[in-house]
């Protein structure tokens, strides 16, 4: 080995145990010192490398610019093993590109034809891999695993171990691109084990642990997400490496209602992926921001988040990523919608145009994939919702989206939609029930915010969450009854208390001429106090009860007293 070559080795060292900027570094000494007539074939080789450790440090498109000036240093109308390392290289980094998909199956086809006709079968094995990776994401029908487990199996006959991790990398993520959750992290604990042999933990081990994460999460087995997230940090990742670890932490933490912590996850992530361009990574830290935000109450912030990151064109990852956002983003829209209208002012104009534009986005977007058709019916919901039509019939073709996806915490909030829409209609019976399967999904989870919500319906809408108790409610509920609502967002997305908007009155029923006594019977009646209730606590007879909920009805402008309790409850009034 001359200089070069023992540099060569160091650098793939330090990308193989996750110093992903000191691979980069010595990759650059490496060819600072080779001659500048040399071997352009040992050049190019050099620039592969080095371009694998830019991808991974989140500079994507210095990496494919790279590996595209390595193509041109090899002899135009050959096919040589080079040609094969470069192109399927190329195709791994094209796939991490917005609007880069057909491209990317391209090249990977291209690799692996070079790759057979030169008998390279460790570079089959890694273009096969791309290739098999491109065929899940952009196929219509269930997905076809074929090449990438082929291209693994290549990898472990000829001892190519890095490949290997690779092909469990791609195999698990296109299994939980399809909803098959169970298999997903079947194939990453798999892949976890030689990671940990080779001491790999730190690098492809750390997407193999977020792959692994990511089917446990959305199976609710939360316990276990923590267990390996603390695992993964512990070893210090770096760059992509970490963020991904990072960003799957917040999103659990979101979910869970701990956003304080989601945050700071948040920021640490995007100091880690400075400068990236890959939307597999940009869309999910937008939607957990997004999350974090819409929980606190901030929806300025949650609708900064999902307009700065929903792609303005399509993209190989283009569904997976882009439907939560797009969920998110008219469910944000619905809520201002729904204030104003209990407001009795009109829906602002922004809101509308954004309406329109998200509408835009998600009729020509895919949904193909059980994951994708739960956010579809989500959005065609929350869509209803916007428009002043909540129909309980969209709420219901999600539940059945979300139970065919195998997916707890978005099959909870839907089924507590779903009873504030039948609840809204008058159908008791139905909202009782739903309620109840919301009650039920959220406590098995630990989705706090939801079963805060679900127990504040219950209340407000008289519906008995459980036999026996008080009024029927669960025992966290009964805990809770004298409590204020948690400032911030509800699990629903509904505003329930903070500092107002600017240029809004500070006291939300001051717009509706309620006098003093009025007041505290419409407090009281947004509890879920019945008129005799209301007259006990207040000392006046039930007849003069009833009158003053008579005149608050006719003053809110609604139709029943479930729906003045549900504005009391989204206009965060608490006193």
């Amino acid at each position: 080995l001359d200089q070069v070559g023992v540099i060569r080795l160091a650098a793939d060292a330090a990308y193989q145990s996750g110093a992903v900027d000191r691979s980069v570094s010595l990759f650059d000494q490496a060819l600072a010192d080779l001659p500048a007539e040399g071997d352009s074939v040992r050049r190019a080789l050099v620039i592969e490398r080095r371009a694998l450790a830019l991808r991974d440090s989140g500079r994507e498109t210095e990496a494919i610019t790279e590996l595209e000036r390595a193509l041109t240093l090899l002899a135009p109308g050959e096919v040589t093993r080079a040609h094969a390392v470069v192109l399927a290289s190329l195709a791994g980094a094209l796939l991490r590109t917005s609007g880069q998909d057909v491209a990317a199956g391209d090249a990977a086809e291209r690799a692996v034809a070079a790759a057979r006709a030169t008998g390279a079968a460790e570079v089959e094995a890694d273009a096969l891999i791309s290739l098999g990776l491109a065929q899940g994401y952009l196929r219509t029908a269930d997905v076809d695993t074929d090449a990438i487990r082929s291209g693994l199996a290549l990898a472990l006959a000829h001892n190519v171990p890095v490949t290997a991790l690779r092909g469990y990398v791609n195999l698990s993520d296109v299994l939980e691109l399809w909803g098959r959750h169970a298999e997903a992290a079947e194939v990453a604990r798999e892949g976890l084990l030689l990671a940990d042999r080779l001491g790999m933990v730190r690098a492809l081990g750390a997407y193999l642990i977020g792959n692994l994460a990511e089917p446990l999460l959305r199976l609710g087995r939360w316990a276990e997400v923590d267990r390996l997230l603390a695992q993964a940090l512990s070893t210090v990742p770096e760059g992509i490496f970490a963020a991904s670890v990072l960003q799957l932490r917040a999103e659990r933490a979101a979910m869970s209602g701990r956003y304080a912590d989601a945050e700071a996850d948040l920021r640490t992530a995007r100091a880690a992926m400075a400068g990236t361009t890959d939307m597999q990574f940009l869309l999910p830290l937008g939607y957990v921001t997004a999350t974090a935000a819409l929980g606190r109450g901030d929806l300025a912030a949650a609708r900064a988040a999902v307009a700065g990151c929903l792609p303005d064109e399509p993209f190989v990852w283009g569904a997976r990523y882009s439907w939560p956002l797009l969920w998110l983003g008219i469910r944000i829209e619905a809520d201002e919608a729904v204030r104003a209208r209990d407001r009795r002012v009109a829906v602002p104009e922004q809101s509308a145009a954004r309406h329109q534009m998200l509408a835009a986005g998600a009729a020509g977007l895919p949904a193909t994939t059980p994951p994708a058709r739960g956010y579809r019916a989500l959005f065609e919901a929350e869509q209803s919702r916007f428009l002043g039509h909540d129909d309980p019939r969209l709420w219901s073709a999600a539940v059945t989206a979300w139970e065919a996806a195998q997916e707890p915490y978005p099959l909870a909030y839907t089924w507590l939609r779903r009873a504030e829409s039948e609840s809204a209609a008058g159908d008791w019976q139905a909202a009782t029930r739903s309620v109840r399967q919301a009650d039920a999904v959220a406590g098995r989870i630990g989705a706090d915010p939801i079963t805060a919500e679900v127990e504040a319906l219950a209340r407000r809408a008289r519906l008995d969450l459980r036999s026996g108790g008080l009024d029927g409610l669960s025992p966290g509920a009964q805990a809770r009854t004298a409590a204020p609502p948690v400032p911030g967002h509800t699990a629903a997305g509904e505003h329930t208390a903070g500092a107002p908007a600017a240029g809004e009155p500070a006291d939300e029923l001051a717009r509706f001429g309620l006098t003093d006594r009025e007041r505290e019977v419409l407090l009281l009646l947004a509890d879920g106090r019945s008129n005799p209730e209301i007259a006990q606590a207040l000392f006046i007879s039930p007849k003069t009860a009833s009158v003053h909920v008579s005149n608050i009805l006719a003053k809110l402008g609604v139709g029943g007293r479930v729906e003045a309790a549900a504005v009391v409850h989204r206009l965060g009034i608490t006193g």
